[in-house]
């Protein structure tokens, strides 16, 4: 089978069509629009200058993309009924071997595959006047599919963390160009509308809604909202490779047909990054005065939002920067790594202070971070630690005692250790003597 022929019956539209296996070498397109194969799907390079100008493609005499042409953005991958007519003819010819089979899993079956992918391609989506159907729900599937692949999403159980709120806006970022309002907290809450979307209350709450049927903001559904969770059957379709990029590639293509080429399945988050130096590297005073701009430019939902992704961050920033060990007692526990088992402590409360920079953070136990917060100890301005005489440890084997006077344990970098201010704030404030 060449490409032309497969062009020919997938009725593609091209004036040069060219196939390879691999996807790896070709033979340059001449004319366009040019089409490339390879045995899972296709790219099409509309005009001269779109093939020109990619920067994953090295053209040469002949044209070589080092990691195939599934991995740039606009490949699209055959459809069961693409795969299906494909079968039969190469089967009647016998000179191309049928595509990989779809599922890979004696959980799941292929008859599980063709139940989702009908799922996703029939996603309900609200309509906002003259910008047309809401963008939201596939844009979050998407970051739900990037959070599977980078190990961000183990189980079947959909957490709202700061790692799927930054995919999701990247995401938007990349894909939408209509009016539409970004918001997370929407298309989290009206995906229990889809059969394989169902939300679980934390204890003792009710899913609060509107009388309208929808979510009041994003701090109700942190507050009332536990996880979401999707089948196990489509968990398990997600996490085979080929599966998840192959509905990644539906859904850009029916919901982003005009903007796909802008998905970068693979690139880290730019804000993500933006937010950890600041963490890493701001005085409290600048991120202050960062969060007050925000809070003038944001309304109330997307502010909250917000402040939920930059604790976040800090609350993974701060381990990692002690090496994973409570800085009093030096005790280091490493679990999975969505299981953190030494907490971020906040020196000066953010209630108080607006502050998430690490230097107003320590790594310490939980039972650790309970003393501290509480007043029962207390770290000096010279580091040392300093315990409460209210504290009765004489019967117990685990003391608070044994610290007294004890160093801490500090970060690798000066420019990260704790702030003098903040534990002076503590001491004179929070500390109990």
């Amino acid at each position: 089978m060449t490409g032309k022929s497969l062009s020919n019956l997938l009725k593609i539209e091209a004036f040069h069509a060219l196939y390879r296996k691999d996807g790896k070498w070709y033979h340059n397109l001449k004319k366009f629009p040019g089409v490339l194969f390879d045995l899972k799907g296709y790219i099409i390079f509309k005009t001269k200058e779109d093939y020109i100008t990619n920067p994953y493609l090295k053209i040469t005499k002949d044209l070589h993309i080092k990691n195939g042409i599934s991995s740039l953005a606009g490949y699209q991958y055959f459809t069961p009924h693409q795969i299906e007519l494909i079968n039969k003819t190469s089967f009647k010819e016998n000179k191309l071997s049928p595509p990989k089979k779809i599922v890979e899993s004696d959980a799941v079956s292929t008859e599980d595959f063709d139940k989702y992918f009908s799922y996703f391609r029939k996603l309900k989506r609200g309509v906002s006047g003259h910008l047309g159907k809401a963008p939201h729900k596939p844009v979050l599937l998407l970051a739900v599919i990037r959070g599977i692949r980078r190990n961000q999403i183990q189980n079947k159980r959909i957490f709202i963390t700061p790692e799927l709120i930054l995919n999701f806006r990247e995401t938007w970022n990349q894909l939408v160009d209509t009016g539409h309002t970004e918001n997370f907290a929407l298309p989290f809450f009206h995906m229990r509308s889809e059969p394989f979307w169902q939300l679980v209350a934390k204890p003792g709450m009710e899913i609060g809604i509107t009388r309208s049927g929808s979510i009041r903001s994003f701090k109700n559904l942190q507050e009332t909202v536990a996880f979401a969770q999707i089948d196990p059957e489509l968990f398990l379709l997600l996490q085979q490779s080929h599966i998840s990029e192959f509905l990644e590639s539906h859904l850009l293509q029916q919901f982003f047909n005009t903007s796909q080429t802008n998905y970068r399945k693979d690139q880290d988050s730019a804000e993500e990054s933006q937010l950890e130096y600041q963490i890493q590297h701001s005085s409290g005073k600048e991120y202050r005065e960062r969060l007050f701009f925000l809070k003038s430019q944001l309304d109330e939902s997307q502010y909250q939002e917000e402040l939920f992704i930059r604790g976040g961050l800090f609350k993974r920033s701060i381990p990692k920067i002690y090496d994973q060990r409570c800085c009093i007692s030096g005790m280091r526990i490493m679990g999975p790594p969505n299981i953190q088992m030494i907490d971020a402590c906040h020196i000066h409360p953010f209630s108080i202070s607006n502050d998430d920079t690490v230097t107003n953070g320590i790594a310490l136990s939980p039972t650790l971070h309970r003393a501290f917060d509480r007043g029962l100890i207390s770290i000096t301005p010279d580091y040392e630690v300093k315990v409460s005489g209210l504290v009765n440890d004489k019967d117990s084997e685990f003391t608070l005692s044994q610290f007294q006077n004890k160093p801490i344990l500090l970060p690798n970098k000066e420019s990260w250790f704790p702030s003098t201010e903040s534990l002076s704030w503590h001491l004179k404030n929070i500390f109990i003597e």
